[in-house]
């Protein structure tokens, strides 16, 4: 089993914290985050666990099931890899496991998520997640 990284390891701890009330201490990993803010190129963003980012959904869409789909009764999870931007806008979606028929429906459906920003040290950065999208 591949170790998460110490950046990793940080997101998620910084994320149950802020879900809990509690302010994370700053590691040195946080501050490099927080650093980047006034880089001409932008923050870096921070990897949450989707089970993390799953608790700062505020709008989930339900996907359009597929006509095709629905005709060769195909079901199952699609993953999509997505960026929530500082204002909690899910952006960059794309299909990382799951049916290629599911596919674009699930990745429709992500684009529309609206999350609670992500903060770190009270100013909001982007993250980058999983969300899984089932079709039944």
């Amino acid at each position: 089993m591949k170790e998460p990284s110490i950046l990793t390891t940080v997101a998620v701890f910084a994320a149950v914290a802020c879900l809990h009330g509690q302010k994370a201490p700053l590691t040195a990993q946080s501050k490099a985050v927080l650093a980047q803010e006034d880089k001409p190129w932008g923050p870096m963003r921070l990897r949450v666990a989707e089970r993390v980012s799953q608790a700062m959904i505020l709008k989930k869409v339900e996907p359009e099931y597929p006509p095709e789909a629905r005709k060769k009764q195909i079901t199952g999870d699609v993953i999509v890899g997505l960026v929530v931007d500082r204002d909690g806008n899910a952006t960059k979606a794309m299909r990382v496991a799951g049916d290629p028929i599911l596919g674009p429906a699930a990745v429709a459906a992500v684009k529309q998520y609206k999350y609670r920003p992500y903060l770190l040290a009270g100013k909001p950065v982007e993250i980058e997640t999983e969300a899984t999208v089932q079709f039944r």
